[in-house]
């Protein structure tokens, strides 16, 4: 009986496969202005849609060149990041920071953790609805089925949709079920998704006023560290959606002060996140139920793992004037 049910969950799996290498081949020749399916996600929307072999890449916020699948420095643009748009004075930051945060923590919350020393990263509790390996050896027909579906599907996106690149680099990795940790181009991420850049500069903005504050304290040469805090925007990019969705920001830096009050901040942002997947959740761009991918995290056929990334910015003002401000890349 048991090799009779293995061979009909081959055959099964094999079927599976055919059918979605088809509607791959099938939609990476379909006309490319045709939208793949899908909708609104829910209030916490994940990151990796089922379709991703289906239409056109999503339009790259902010004007900058769509994504081709390939480092920055490899594409058709000079890789060069945009302009920061800092809030345009400390009341305007808490008042955007209070708004996109109603439950907390508030930006003078914010502002008192920030601290003078060397970088200190946070502790990170993330929910965990699928724990790795919780119904190993319970695995149906229908699981096997759904694990030839996605790796099809996987696949074939990787082949049609060169814009997920990171996207399809992180779901493999979770389907490797390695669990390791994984850095992302945040800098990237800055580039084409404008909500990403909304969120890293206002937290240029926030550790530019807790250094101000040290600075009036008397401090010329110093090093600080930072609380963390859910970002204020999601990203809008299916790429960024599906590869960091909502995450976690913290910010170190390094300053000194001259005589004139010259200040120069060299500030890193750090992104920090968990990929998994959540319970009676779906995807936002196709509203594809998370349950399918957490099950196989479950039955140990893939696992979460934590990514991370940087964006570096030197930051200068005079103390005298800390609203006037310039932000370069290094």
């Amino acid at each position: 009986m048991a090799e009779q049910l293995e061979q009909q969950a081959r055959v099964l799996e094999e079927h599976v496969m055919e059918q979605d290498a088809a509607s791959a081949r099938d939609n990476l020749l379909a006309d490319p202005a045709t939208p793949s399916e899908g909708g609104g996600g829910t209030e916490m929307p994940s990151r990796v849609a089922m379709d991703l072999t289906g239409g056109a890449p999503p339009p790259t916020a902010g004007g900058a060149e769509p994504d081709q699948g390939q480092p920055r420095e490899n594409r058709g643009d000079d890789g060069d990041a945009p302009p920061a748009n800092l809030p345009a004075d400390e009341e305007a930051a808490r008042r955007e920071w209070d708004a996109m945060h109603p439950d907390g923590p508030t930006w003078d919350e914010m502002m008192a953790q920030y601290r003078e020393g060397a970088p200190d990263r946070p502790d990170f509790e993330w929910d965990d609805d699928f724990p790795f390996e919780s119904k190993k050896g319970e695995e149906t027909l229908g699981d096997r089925a759904s694990w030839a579906r996605w790796e099809a599907m996987l696949r074939g996106g990787q082949a049609a949709r060169p814009g997920l690149d990171d996207a399809l680099a992180f779901y493999a990795h979770y389907r490797s079920a390695e669990g390791t940790r994984m850095e992302f181009d945040y800098e990237e991420a800055y580039i084409e998704d404008e909500s990403v850049r909304a969120n890293v500069d206002a937290q240029i903005r926030q550790s530019q006023y807790a250094a101000q504050a040290m600075a009036a304290e008397g401090r010329d040469d110093f090093s600080f560290t930072g609380p963390s805090a859910g970002e204020s925007y999601y990203p809008t990019t299916e790429n960024w959606q599906k590869t960091i969705g909502g995450y976690q920001q913290w910010s170190s830096g390094d300053v000194t002060v001259d005589d004139q009050g010259n200040a120069r901040m060299v500030v890193t942002v750090h992104a920090e996140d968990r990929y998994n997947f959540n319970a009676n959740n779906q995807d936002i761009a196709t509203s594809e139920p998370d349950d399918a991918n957490g099950r196989f995290s479950e039955l140990g056929w893939a696992q979460g793992f934590d990514p991370s990334g940087e964006v570096v910015r030197v930051v200068e003002w005079n103390v005298n004037s800390p609203d006037q401000v310039t932000v370069t890349t290094p």
